[in-house]
């Protein structure tokens, strides 16, 4: 779940046009879904090679689309990335590691966009935050969240203020 303040602060304001051209073209949640899934996104927004290129790409934040959407639905949707990750990595998930594990990833990374989420996604499915034991571990993906947000962060300290503008 995303953490106390951070969508009633978002929800003082109007969508940005980023929310409002995704309600636009999505108006229906399950159509979002259907249309943003792993391997859609993975594939649509593979030229952001690292942290830095995902972060300057403007994409709609995690938050916005709750916001959009509604944070169950975003929690559905990560649900579902959750279990793609698990078939390509050929182990089992049950319905609530994949619940849990997506209110989570919510929690933890509400302020990535749809580009960083998808690199994220993708470093996990390469290994890069470690292996999974032919099963799955929620833990695992939680830390690599957090080691995203770090590496996130340390490019984000080298900018000059101002160069990119993040919504709150």
């Amino acid at each position: 779940m995303i953490p106390q303040g951070a969508l009633s602060k978002q929800s003082s304001v109007e969508l940005s046009s980023a929310g409002e051209a995704m309600i636009k073209a999505y108006p229906d949640g399950k159509k979002f879904i259907v249309q943003f899934n792993m391997d859609y996104c993975i594939d649509r927004y593979s030229y952001y090679k690292s942290a830095l290129d995902a972060l300057k790409s403007g994409k709609i934040q995690l938050l916005e689309l709750s916001k959009c959407y509604g944070e169950s639905l975003i929690i559905y949707w990560l649900q579902a990335w959750l279990i793609t990750l698990a078939g390509y990595m050929n182990f089992e998930i049950n319905e609530s590691q994949s619940k849990k594990t997506a209110m989570f990833i919510l929690e933890e990374c509400y302020m990535l966009n749809l580009a960083e989420i998808s690199l994220l996604f993708k470093k996990l499915m390469k290994g890069y935050y470690g292996q999974f034991f032919n099963k799955f571990n929620g833990q695992i993906i939680i830390r690599a969240c957090r080691e995203y947000r770090q590496e996130r962060g340390k490019q984000l300290a080298k900018l000059p203020n101002g160069q990119i503008k993040l919504n709150p």
